[in-house]
């Protein structure tokens, strides 16, 4: 990869350690529901899409070879359909000396639901009956309508959509996507969870660092994370001891200074009054005031 696509890929990823946490997270879920949803379609819902085509498809080639069979009897084929209708929930008609319509036939259609259904319908009728027929699926009525042209008439068969359609589909990706969203938001919690003992270690370091007192951290989190804490905890002790040394010898010269320039005051004032004098007698007070300056810096003033 090169460094211009690093860079801009950086410039879209998180900037917190949360943000991209939830995007190690999240990416796995998406890409899982995706294959599971192209695997699900292609192999389980077409499948069983197919099975229940090939059971519509053989009781309509069986409702087909039967009205040939009896010659078109209109009683025996209504006993049939009556038959049908009651142990099968399909609704069968025959209209004699009808032809089918077929006005607009070979138009093409939108892919969607509805299609999907009609193709594998189609698929397997054409394999179960050698007449020329229509299929038309109503989603919004819920009914499929079969009408195949024989010889001396049309036979309608409808039948409701469960006989063609899974409802498994939906219960499917109802329940993938919803468990999904749980598990991304208990992963969310506790992520944060998680990282909350990082912010309050560094929030700690910063006040640490500007000279302010550090005494409500405390170590928590995870192993790392305590490791973290307890090194940040022993480096603040070296740090304060080191502080606290420095300032008691620096407070210890600058004590022991005030008896020699003691002295000196005492020598200066016994030699009179002189140019010179007045020289040594300025510098020793800049020197005072040096040692002051230190004293005043032990005491945090």
């Amino acid at each position: 990869m090169t460094k211009s696509k690093q860079k801009l890929l950086k410039r879209y990823l998180p900037k917190t350690l949360l943000g991209r946490s939830l995007l190690i997270l999240v990416i796995p879920i998406f890409l899982i529901q995706i294959f599971s949803t192209y695997i699900f379609f292609d192999r389980h819902w077409s499948r069983v899409t197919s099975r229940l085509g090939y059971a519509v498809a053989g009781e309509v080639a069986l409702l087909t070879d039967y009205i040939v069979a009896v010659d078109y009897d209109d009683g025996k084929v209504q006993r049939v359909f009556d038959l049908y209708e009651q142990k099968l929930g399909l609704i069968a008609t025959f209209e004699k000396s009808a032809k089918l319509s077929h006005d607009g036939q070979g138009a093409k259609i939108i892919p969607d639901w509805e299609e999907m259904i009609r193709a594998t319908l189609h698929k397997e009728l054409d394999n179960a009956i050698p007449y020329p027929y229509t299929v038309d699926v109503d989603f919004y009525e819920k009914w499929v309508e079969v009408r195949v042209e024989m010889s001396q008439g049309i036979l309608n068969v409808s039948l409701p959509q469960r006989r063609l359609f899974s409802s498994t589909t939906y219960i499917f990706l109802l329940w993938m996507f919803a468990a999904s969203l749980v598990l991304l938001i208990i992963a969310i919690l506790f992520m944060r969870n998680q990282i909350r003992p990082i912010k309050r270690l560094a929030i700690a370091a910063e006040h640490f660092g500007k000279g302010r007192d550090v005494k409500s951290f405390k170590v928590e989190g995870a192993k790392e994370v305590r490791q973290a804490g307890t090194a940040f905890l022993d480096m603040k002790q070296r740090i304060q001891r080191q502080i606290t040394q420095r300032t008691e010898m620096l407070a210890g010269v600058s004590h022991d200074l005030r008896t020699p320039i003691t002295r000196l005051k005492l020598q200066i004032a016994m030699l009179g009054d002189s140019p010179d004098i007045y020289e040594m007698k300025r510098d020793i007070t800049d020197m005072e005031k040096m040692i002051d300056g230190y004293l005043n810096f032990v005491r945090g003033e």
